[in-house]
């Protein structure tokens, strides 16, 4: 405990550090020491008054999170004073236009796409009986492993559709009616498709982009940060309850805050506690074929290598609650051992920061980009989004370059 305890102490320093340097809540350094002294410090405190039965962390994995926030936090350095001359300016937002026919385009790809996919999905969950057409789709694509096929290309078209054209504005009310007619029907589009994904990860990607999409467009204030927090929370609760994670539409007021109170600690607690159980256990290394997975199935599929890519969803463990994810660490430490690890996270602090001051004072391609790329920083506690989700992040960097780079150029 008291070497738990230490350890928050100096992540909490590194959190201090990083504010003093950039007073920003969204410099990534200082995102990432925040949320694992969140996670610290609420382990510590379950610890200190039993509140929870959890495993005791080892002092291996404490100090491989204390370098780990270091690291990132030098990143961060490295990049303030190779581009100090950037210190904390913006540029005035201009919004991209986009010709009119890309627009409607885009939008009509998007609803025929939410229509096959919704024909699909009423088709998957009618193969099994639940309390919910949700619950059993969810049952579907997560335990049975099934999914959409070629149509899942179009959630992530989907959802970029509505996201961009949050660029191409400065104020809602300055828009057209035609063009908030467009902007409202893309949304529902998407918040659609994010329902048929059944994920509450998806769901967090779309609104923390749409978040840092309205802070790099400098018309983000405070208030919109703790309604966004609120709003997050609410959803993840709520929509826990209606896929019977964490609490049941069955359940009373008093045993759905109970149930969502251990689900939530679960998932904030349950991957770090996996992860120290595998960290300080014997293991084989595997030699990139974890971090490298995505170019493993290309040449797999290409008849190059014999050899399938490893199972992207790994075996469940119980901390005592039963997860399968083990924080950010655990494909890099598996494939490339501890320090080549902390390097990686130092690369992942450099390449954070470089977007986060450069998006700053840049076109809207980098903009967006950077706002991309908070959502796999905000889920290091929980599992890599970084390498593991490769195809969704090579489809956004192209539909962006199109959008942002060739369509911006055509005159409107």
């Amino acid at each position: 405990m008291i070497f738990s305890l230490l350890i928050t102490l100096l992540v909490l320093f590194l959190v201090l550090m990083n504010n003093y340097f950039i007073k920003s809540i969204f410099y990534p350094p200082f995102v990432f020491t925040f949320i694992w002294f969140i996670i610290l410090f609420v382990y510590f405190l379950l610890k200190l008054f039993n509140l929870v039965s959890i495993e005791e962390l080892h002092s291996k994995t404490l100090l491989l999170l204390l370098l780990a926030n270091l690291m990132f936090s030098a990143g961060g350095l490295y990049c303030i004073f190779y581009r100090r001359n950037l210190g904390d300016k913006f540029i005035n937002f201009k919004p991209t236009k986009i010709p009119k026919i890309f627009e409607d385009i885009f939008l009509l790809i998007s609803i025929g796409g939410l229509f096959l996919l919704f024909q699909e999905a009423m088709n998957i969950a009618s193969k099994v009986e639940s309390q919910n057409v949700l619950i059993s789709l969810r049952y579907q694509l997560t335990v049975k492993r099934l999914d959409y096929g070629i149509l899942k290309y179009f959630l992530v078209f989907g959802l970029f559709n509505s996201l961009y054209r949050f660029l191409t504005f400065s104020k809602f009310n300055e828009l057209k009616k035609s063009q908030k007619a467009r902007l409202i029907i893309s949304i529902i589009v998407s918040l659609v498709l994010l329902i048929l994904s059944t994920g509450r990860t998806y769901i967090l990607f779309y609104f923390t982009t749409i978040l840092l999409i309205q802070f790099f467009k400098g018309n983000l204030i405070f208030k919109d940060v703790r309604m966004f927090i609120l709003l997050s929370l609410i959803g993840f609760i709520g929509l826990g309850i209606i896929l019977n994670k964490g609490g049941s539409i069955t359940y009373s007021l008093s045993e759905n805050l109970k149930s969502s109170f251990h689900h939530i600690i679960a998932y904030m607690e349950g991957p770090v506690l996996a992860f120290d159980k595998f960290f300080n256990s014997e293991f084989e290394y595997t030699y990139g074929k974890n971090t490298l997975r995505f170019f493993y199935a290309i040449l797999f599929k290409m008849g190059l290598i014999a050899i399938p890519p490893v199972d992207i969803v790994h075996e469940y463990v119980y901390v005592p609650y039963p997860t399968n994810v083990y924080t950010l660490f655990y494909e890099y430490i598996m494939d490339f051992g501890f320090l080549i690890t902390l390097l990686m996270v130092f690369f992942l602090g450099v390449i954070h920061t470089w977007l986060y001051l450069t998006s700053r004072i840049s076109g809207n391609f980098l903009k967006i980009i950077s706002a991309f790329s908070y959502y796999p920083l905000i889920m290091i506690f929980f599992q890599d989004q970084y390498f593991s989700l490769m195809s969704f992040w090579l489809q956004l960097f192209i539909y962006s370059f199109i959008v942002f780079i060739c369509f911006s150029k055509v005159k409107c």
